[in-house]
């Protein structure tokens, strides 16, 4: 077999033993020994492309010997010149000779992965399934761009026809998904190397870096005018995003984050993350303020006032708040974790919201937490502090079957039918799946449930229905308890998800 061949077979046998993502140990062996594999070869390919004499050792004695060969002089031939190079140093040659763009973190996942082969051939070794994982989504990208510039011809053709499979890309997607700890590492390592940086100020290896970083977390670019579009959503730069990311994973998987000896690791020593949740913390407790404030200031100071304005607000803004408070509740969790500081108030005391120092987001968030609390409100952050009957009653399969019902029914969201979608006026309802409960309100006698649901739109153009994208919708479920069991009084419609905090960007 030609070397082309035979890495491409080891890059194709990675892939596949990584679909199942076994635990089992020989066979993470075999993805480590066929990784290492096919990048050795298939670099030494692409370098004996550009000359033969590039995958040897000692280029100058092999010259020598090949000269002699071809004059017919036999003397003096030395033994052991056509040893090829090593993993390392066939990874050097092809960053040097073809000036490729690369930073600290690549080339250190190639080095961990040529030590964990070592291991494997020469010691013993625990391998798991996340660290193999972390090392073939963290190179895989790296390891492509390059053979893709460098390939040529049929061999070309037969490698893009490869990564471009649905095999391919459904593996790749579901190791990125899986691995958090990888996706929050490199977002950290990103921060670090360009945050506090002026996109404009950039070199051209750089931005290429950046944005092929942000190839291999799965994101989609757009194109950039005034803001850059990045998975349908508009940012100020791509440090903006990035900004956005590490705060939702950080929201979002909260529970991984603690249990993660590795990802606390990461974001303690990656000194941006901190500034970064109090930026965030500060952004979200002025849109917060905005919320309340109808463009007059107010003083939190005066609790009650700020108490009277929730009291007679709409349940649909008081939800937007709720919200918003949830995500800054785990945010200051994830700060805990990274200052080791454990009360709330002493970690957010100093947070101020304005140059003048005359508001703190710890002052804003206890006055809004307090009515909430006395309002017996509930969401993912504090739904253990509800009975265990009302938590199952409220995510069981029969609920959920009467909102179904009742939404096609009923058509509760023929509010929706007329306004204007992703792609057109909002035609007609495809399908929709019920995503979440928001928040749980209880009062002596009833019990209100929110839900959001996905509702799949459809416009309808030349005689045909055709996508129009999704919405995100609220529907109020309310209902008492009896017998330890949740009675359901009504099912109502409450309207469109609130853009609100959720289209929040980073400078």
């Amino acid at each position: 077999m030609d070397r082309f061949e035979n890495g491409l077979d080891s890059f194709k046998r990675t892939i596949k033993k990584l679909k199942k993502r076994s635990k089992n140990e020989f066979k993470l062996k075999a993805v480590v020994i066929n990784f290492h594999h096919a990048i050795e070869v298939l670099f030494k390919h692409v370098l004996s492309l550009e000359s033969k004499c590039l995958i040897y050792m000692d280029i100058d004695e092999w010259i020598n010997a090949a000269f002699e060969r071809k004059i017919g002089d036999q003397k003096n031939q030395k033994e052991n010149i056509d040893y090829t190079i090593s993993f390392d140093e066939t990874i050097r040659r092809v960053i040097v000779v073809y000036d490729e763009p690369i930073d600290p973190y690549a080339y250190n996942g190639f080095r961990n992965l040529n030590k964990l082969r070592n291991a494997i051939t020469h010691d013993e070794v625990e391998l798991k399934l996340e660290s193999v994982e972390q090392i073939v989504v963290t190179l895989t990208p790296v390891v492509i761009s390059i053979l893709q510039k460098h390939l040529t011809g049929k061999e070309k053709k037969k490698f893009e026809k490869f990564i471009n499979s649905p095999d391919y890309k459904d593996t790749m997607q579901q190791l990125i998904g899986n691995n958090l700890e990888w996706r929050i590492t490199t977002i950290s390592n990103l921060l670090e190397l360009y945050s506090g940086r002026d996109i404009f100020d950039l070199s051209k290896n750089e931005l290429l870096h950046l944005e092929l970083e942000l190839s291999i977390l799965n994101v989609r670019i757009g194109e950039k005018e005034i803001l850059y579009e990045i998975d349908d959503e508009y940012y100020a730069t791509y440090i903006s995003y990035l900004k956005q990311q590490i705060c939702d994973l950080l929201i979002h998987n909260l529970d991984k984050v603690k249990e993660s000896e590795k990802i606390k690791d990461v974001i303690k020593r990656t000194a941006v993350i901190e500034d970064i949740i109090k930026e965030y913390l500060v952004n979200g407790t002025l849109y917060v303020y905005g919320l309340l404030n109808n463009g007059f200031r107010i003083s939190f100071d005066k609790k009650e006032k700020i108490h009277d304005i929730l009291d007679k607000n709409l349940l649909m803004d008081n939800l937007d708040i709720f919200v918003v408070m949830h995500c800054l509740a785990k945010i200051i969790d994830t700060l805990a974790v990274i200052t080791g500081v454990k009360r709330r108030k002493e970690l957010i005391t100093n947070i101020y919201l304005d140059e003048e120092n005359t508001e703190t987001v710890e002052l804003v968030y206890s006055t809004l937490n307090q009515w909430f609390q006395d309002h017996h409100w509930y969401n993912g952050y504090n739904i253990n502090k509800l009975d265990n009957n009302i938590i199952d009653e409220i995510k069981s399969y029969e609920i959920s079957e009467q909102i179904y019902d009742v939404m096609w029914r009923d058509g509760l969201y023929e509010e929706l039918i007329g306004e204007w979608g992703r792609y057109g006026t909002i035609d007609r309802i495809g399908n929709f799946d019920i995503e979440e409960f928001e928040a749980i309100i209880r009062s002596e006698d009833e019990l209100v449930v929110i839900y959001t649901v996905l509702l799949e739109t459809q416009h309808y153009f030349d005689h045909d229905y055709f996508d129009n994208g999704t919405e995100r919708c609220y529907i109020k479920v309310v209902g008492h308890m009896a017998n330890d069991k949740f009675e359901t009084d009504g099912i109502s419609y409450l309207g469109r998800v609130i853009v609100g905090y959720n289209s929040f960007k980073f400078n």
